[in-house]
């Protein structure tokens, strides 16, 4: 809260649990938006309203229909819709056009979102809602730094922006004009002088006042890789501008002590009670029943970044037999090359060995429950959620030091490993399991420190008060208003034309 007044936030998203999800980018967006303290802030949200999102089961109503729509090259109209976001009071938008007839990201990708940025930027003149910051959300977003700098309303002009990444490997490329958008109408672009394609998070990322991640060691690392990711000179141009914070973890959601999807419940002062959850899990996925070996668990897209290729039939091999004598489970889908390698594993380890292939949300939380120990040996976790999830449950997570996984689990609540190999990998394994087998008493310590960590929302919507009331102390960034100049993310420097 800045001066006694209500900070006036505007988060823009292509998706927000529980509407609609796609991904984990929906459950970041929701939950920030219900930990914003009423008190403190008037937070409001803008997303695509797409086909299969049920209007009855979210209360919506039509607020404006038709609002027309001017793009470089014709008129359009939209219908914009609001609900309220449940399980708090802040007023959600959905704009309603036929691009966004499809169920979330199926194809059109960079018309669909440069589109849902020029609509918000034509729309908030009619909501009659001017605020202090629009906050905006990877890549689908991105864009919105540069519109509103050129908004048609001048009042908009000095609004400051905020882009968040989530995922910065995923950037969608496209051209202005398949959304009918003068490549003029960027007045600072990010685009490839062979073929004036542009990248949306480079638009944002040039654009935006403030720019954070989902973590702080994410951040370091976006810092750290910009030449590899392409987008160096960008990031050495906003530098001193890149922050991160910490996703949260909805602590109410994710409670042993009332979860309703598992078993039986238990909390970290009678955390014996897990083992009935274990006893369950073995049952029901068909592992034998067997109190004493640990049982190891993988929940998680099946891709490279994920690190699932680590997970080589030499460690499974060596961790289901004595002394290990471990029993895995593995939840995901993903690249047909590794369901194929688990399924592999699934006949030749069958009395050790599960591997699920598919996406099981109630399956998911009883493996959290029942399992011993959660892996995620990640490439690459800007900030990952399943490593918290697994310690509010009294799971303790083996992971990869990179992104999230760094800054949250810590030698009092899991083991960390630092090489992206096998070999890391698997002595991590070894060490969870002697400590799981040799010294119970420590294990009991790192299970309740887990299950006791605060990953509340309230605290990171806390620091993102601190960020927001920052920025509005801030000058303008040094914006680019020459209309020639763009930065060409190809040959990585900045010319003109």
């Amino acid at each position: 809260m800045i001066s006694g007044k209500k900070l006036k936030i505007l988060m823009m998203s292509a998706e927000s649990a529980p509407l609609t999800k796609a991904g984990c980018l929906s459950d970041a967006v929701g939950s920030l938006a219900k930990a914003m303290p009423e008190s403190d802030c008037d937070a409001r949200l803008i997303m695509p309203k797409y086909g299969p999102i049920d209007e009855k089961k979210w209360k919506m109503e039509l607020l404006f229909k038709d609002i027309e729509i001017m793009t470089d090259s014709r008129l359009t109209s939209v219908n914009l819709w609001q609900t309220i976001l449940p399980g708090s009071d802040v007023p959600v938008y959905l704009i309603e056009h036929p691009l966004f007839e499809a169920e979330n990201f199926n194809g059109d990708g960079a018309k669909r979102f440069l589109f849902f940025s020029l609509g918000t930027l034509q729309i908030l003149p009619v909501l009659e809602f001017i605020p202090d910051i629009i906050h905006c959300h990877d890549f689908h977003t991105a864009v919105m730094a540069d519109l509103i700098k050129v908004s048609p309303y001048p009042v908009y002009r000095n609004v400051k922006t905020l882009l968040t990444i989530h995922e910065l490997p995923y950037q969608e490329k496209g051209y202005p004009e398949i959304a009918d958008m003068d490549s003029r109408t960027l007045r600072t672009m990010a685009k490839n002088a062979d073929n004036d394609e542009i990248k949306l998070m480079a638009q944002g990322i040039l654009n935006a006042d403030r720019i954070n991640s989902v973590s702080p060691s994410f951040a370091r690392e976006i810092l750290d890789n910009s030449e590899e990711l392409g987008i160096e000179n960008l990031i050495i141009k906003k530098s001193q501008r890149i922050t991160g914070i910490l996703n949260g973890l909805d602590m109410e959601r994710f409670d042993p002590s009332s979860d309703p999807d598992i078993k039986k419940n238990y909390s970290y002062r009678d955390i014996e009670n897990k083992s009935a959850n274990k006893h369950f899990l073995q049952k029901k996925i068909g592992l034998p029943a067997k109190k004493k070996p640990p049982l190891i668990a993988m929940v998680s897209s099946l891709v490279k970044k994920k690190g699932i290729e680590l997970l080589k039939e030499e460690t499974i091999a060596l961790m289901t037999r004595p002394p290990c004598s471990c029993q895995f489970v593995i939840l995901g889908k993903g690249e047909k090359k590794f369901e194929s390698e688990l399924k592999r594993y699934n006949k030749k380890y069958s009395e050790n060995f599960k591997f699920i292939n598919k996406s099981d949300q109630r399956l998911a939380r009883e493996i959290f429950a029942g399992s011993d120990i959660l892996v995620k040996p990640s490439l690459c976790e800007p900030c990952g959620l399943g490593q918290m999830i697994a310690m509010r449950y009294g799971t303790v997570p083996v992971v990869r030091k990179t992104g999230g996984l760094a800054d949250t689990v810590d030698p009092a609540t899991g083991f960390v490993f630092t090489d992206f190999s096998q070999t890391a990998l698997r002595e991590a394994l070894q060490k969870a399991v002697q400590v799981y087998y040799n010294k119970p008493d420590s294990w009991k310590r790192m299970q309740r420190k887990g299950m006791r960590t605060d990953f509340s929302w309230k605290k990171s919507a806390g620091e993102y008060l601190k960020l927001y009331g920052s920025m509005l102390k801030e000058n303008s960034q040094n914006y680019i208003k020459n209309e020639s100049k763009y930065y060409d993310f190809n040959l990585r420097k900045m010319t003109g034309d």
